[in-house]
């Protein structure tokens, strides 16, 4: 249970992360704010935390498409002609691959303490 919170809170904290980064952009394009100038500009200080926002995301991002590549290939129970192509486009495409598989593939699956409570083991 810990690790699908894990990977939700890293995926959905990325996609809002890279929402807010794309709104912050146009933002400053339709203001007239020049961004490559402001590294120089603004102090180390304002820059500490998003930084530290961003490597979490970084290594979390990277962290969960390995887990999504080590789901598909060992814990999910897909067709293998359906476990290789979920295979290429994870390997091929990191991050975005990821994120199709956690949202397509992933999040759908009941959990499996579920499966246990819907299929309790028959005694002989």
């Amino acid at each position: 249970m810990a690790l699908r919170t894990f990977y939700r809170i890293v995926f959905i904290g990325t996609l809002s992360l890279l929402g807010i980064m794309l709104a912050f952009n146009v933002l400053a394009v339709l203001c007239g704010f020049d961004t490559f100038n402001a590294v120089e500009t603004w102090p180390v200080a304002v820059w500490i935390l998003p930084c530290l926002i961003c490597s979490f995301f970084a290594i979390g991002i990277t962290v969960a498409w390995l887990g999504m590549i080590w789901d598909c290939a060992v814990s999910s129970n897909l067709p293998i002609w359906s476990k290789g192509l979920w295979l290429v486009l994870l390997v091929f495409t990191s991050t975005i691959g990821a994120l199709i598989y956690y949202f397509c593939v992933y999040r759908n699956r009941p959990i499996q303490s579920d499966l246990a409570e819907m299929n309790p083991p028959t005694r002989v």
